[in-house]
């Protein structure tokens, strides 16, 4: 049961992920600790991240905004340093404590204060969003808002904001397999739950590019974080038990 259910939260990660240009990492963490020990999940994740980031670029890769990416590419990947070492030494039980607080912040930002604030496009806010993003990610693999709101922002065409994130998201994954797999935390089991986590995403990528033009995004957002708080908060409290 624990397995089919596995593959349905990968599946519609993917989904999430496809239509939205995001997601995938926040919807599958916020769930996956419940029947995955964390140090399993989060490598997990960036392996399947990797091919569903390679999948959606398959359809939008010419839309890529290469000279936007380089600053906050740059800062992620030291916030992403720092994260893994968190990852490192800290017992799965506070970081599912982590996990659920960033979760359910972050939800609560994207349900709430989305609309209030307006950022300024230069090299410090670049920096500083490429960085936070960085973190998420190698702590939790729920680096995707700090990037969302950063080029939304900049108020790209959606398929050059979707290419262009994704490839973001793929460069940070990458790097991420690599300190996890130096820290040693990528072992056969990982790879196993790999192979299921990547078909599953993959399944849900079709239909989420299948439904890209046709979803109303601020709907199934919104749906979400609802979603996203409750089990945000699910997660505290099933590690603070």
């Amino acid at each position: 049961m624990d397995y089919f259910l596995i593959v349905i939260i990968l599946i519609i990660g993917g989904i999430i992920q496809s239509s939205c240009g995001f997601g995938a990492g926040l919807f599958c963490m916020s769930l996956l600790p419940f029947f995955l020990d964390y140090k399993i999940a989060l490598p997990m994740m960036f392996l399947a991240g990797i091919v569903l980031n390679i999948r959606i670029l398959f359809k939008t890769y010419k839309h890529i905004q290469w000279r936007i990416m380089v600053i906050p590419l740059a800062f992620s990947f030291i916030g992403r340093i720092f994260g893994q070492l968190a990852v490192n030494h800290l017992d799965s039980r506070y970081l599912q404590i982590v996990l659920g607080v960033m979760v359910t912040m972050t939800a609560i930002y994207q349900l709430f204060w989305r609309e209030i604030f307006t950022i300024k496009n230069n090299f410090g806010t670049a920096s500083a969003f490429g960085l936070t993003s960085g973190l998420m990610s190698g702590l939790a693999s729920t680096g995707g808002p700090p990037l969302v709101i950063y080029l939304l922002n900049l108020k790209l065409e959606k398929y050059a904001y979707m290419a262009t994130i994704q490839m973001l998201f793929l460069c940070g994954a990458l790097f991420s397999v690599g300190l996890t797999s130096a820290s040693g935390l990528i072992d056969q089991s990982v790879l196993l739950y790999s192979l299921v986590a990547i078909a599953s995403i993959l399944a849900g990528s079709f239909i989420g590019l299948k439904l890209f033009d046709k979803l109303n995004r601020l709907k199934l957002v919104k749906l979400v974080n609802i979603f996203l708080v409750i089990t945000g908060l699910s997660l505290i409290i099933k590690s603070l038990i």
